[in-house]
């Protein structure tokens, strides 16, 4: 539920038309760093994941949503320029020979306005995944049929890429850039106050502005602040999904006294990570958007 302050706060600021003859396609996700990357582990496909000592980065729980009219006989695809999948939700249609794309065929999808879908009618949930995904399927997004005739309100999977090179906003240590141009949350505990996180929200390439001094952690700050990088192309539900998601695991990250930073990933970035395509007959106004923070320790 979006906290009331901040639905308030965003009435006027935060608009995503529900009425056209089209179709958008809404996606927001999280790219973290860690030490092992995963080198087979294609969906349903294999024993086990095969780790290596290679840093990469984590594309965490990439959610999609579908708004608009209904279609019938729609496929939605999810391709990787370099990489693996490391999980989907719900079990893809195909998976190409390659690993690189997989594929869901969506029967149709209907608004159907906040009524719940049955439990029984939802997919086989992933044993393997922690993720609170009631949270996902409580907003207003089209109802999606999937190919064994469960029903859901979004779709999501996971890769992992090899950070063997320097992936802006990323260096190759997985810091932030120094060259990076836009705003950054900035998280940490205070050497006095170990009890409250703090947090800043600064300008990271404007070297010559004042920092002010940090504020205690706010919930409704934060989501005010993705609002802003958003600009008006993700739901408020949608940012405030995404933060819940994620607010307790980049608390985590500050414990042992380190300093978080929270950026936007640029939409070429984005790209780079993966591209995703809809294909259903007679849909020709698509539109998709794509929303991706990092998330970037400094000791």
């Amino acid at each position: 539920m979006i906290p009331i302050m901040f639905a308030a706060a965003l009435m006027d600021t935060v608009c995503v038309i529900d009425d056209w003859n089209g179709l958008e396609i809404h996606e927001w996700g999280v790219l973290t760093v860690a030490d092992e990357y995963m080198v087979d582990a294609i969906p349903g496909e294999t024993d086990g994941p095969l780790l290596i000592d290679v840093p990469n980065l984590d594309d965490r729980a990439p959610v999609v949503y579908f708004y608009g009219a209904e279609f019938t006989d729609g496929e939605f695809s999810v391709s990787l320029p370099s990489g693996v999948f490391t999980a989907s939700y719900p079990q893809p249609d195909a998976i190409s020979p390659d690993g690189s794309t997989i594929t869901w065929r969506i029967r149709s999808a209907s608004n159907l306005g906040i009524e719940e879908i049955p439990p029984q009618s939802l997919p086989e949930q992933l044993s393997t995944t922690a993720w609170s995904m009631n949270e996902w399927r409580n907003g207003q997004a089209n109802v999606l049929e999937f190919e064994n005739g469960s029903m859901d309100r979004f779709l999501f999977y996971e890769c992992s890429i090899p950070l063997t090179s320097s992936f802006y906003p990323f260096t190759d240590t997985g810091h932030l850039d120094e060259s990076f141009d836009g705003q950054v949350i900035e998280l940490s505990y205070s050497a006095v106050t170990t009890s409250v996180p703090e947090m800043t929200v600064f300008s990271y390439g404007d070297s010559d502005q004042e920092l002010s001094e940090p504020e205690p952690y706010d919930f409704d700050r934060v989501l005010s602040t993705l609002c802003t990088w958003s600009a008006g192309e993700m739901k408020s539900e949608e940012i405030n999904d995404l933060w819940v998601t994620w607010q307790d695991h980049a608390l985590d990250l500050i414990d042992d006294g380190g300093t978080l930073l929270i950026f936007r990933i640029p939409a070429e970035s984005v790209e780079r990570i993966s591209t995703i395509s809809f294909s259903a007959e007679g849909w020709d106004l698509l539109t998709i958007r794509r929303f991706y923070l990092g998330m970037a320790v400094v000791d």
